[in-house]
């Protein structure tokens, strides 16, 4: 009875982990949004190697592109801060011949629209992340953005 209670906890833990959290401002009109230029300020201060920096500016602009947003340096809607918040994880696990170690990083990944007059945000997605490289890092965020930007403008309700 205690396993399978673990077992429940453990499995509503790690899905609330790996869901998506958005909010966004319900009184916006995103269709007047078409520009955008980047806030460097998350991404500078995160201390990610900037490998894994320039993989998730790489991937998040092509989603962003995909959208119909276009870079403008000169008078944008849109302000777009990227926000990764990672670290070291090591994981040690019992073997038959000593211990075996994984290590990782995990962390948050949170993508933030603000509107370039007020400086307010209007839509944020922040999702939960973990990889060991590069590769898994861009397989992994590529499943994740496929599933943020489903809700990139938000539908009226």
């Amino acid at each position: 009875m205690k396993n399978l209670i673990f077992i429940i906890t453990v499995s509503i833990l790690l899905l609330s982990c790996s869901g998506i959290k958005y909010t966004y401002d319900r009184s916006t009109d995103f269709t007047k949004y078409k520009t955008f230029v980047y806030i460097k300020k998350g991404m500078y201060q995160s201390k990610l190697p900037s490998i894994y920096k320039k993989i998730i500016a790489e991937e998040v602009h092509s989603y962003i592109i995909n959208e119909g947003l276009k870079p403008a340096f000169d008078q944008p809607d849109l302000m777009i801060d990227i926000i990764p918040e990672f670290h070291k994880r090591i994981d040690v696990y019992p073997s038959p011949y000593g211990k075996k170690v994984y290590k990782s990083k995990e962390g948050t990944l949170s993508i933030r629209f603000l509107d370039a007059r007020t400086n307010k945000i209007i839509w944020e997605a922040k999702t939960y992340l973990k990889f060991k490289n590069k590769k898994e890092l861009s397989l992994r965020l590529r499943k994740k953005l496929d599933k943020i930007f489903t809700h990139y403008p938000p539908q009226k309700n």
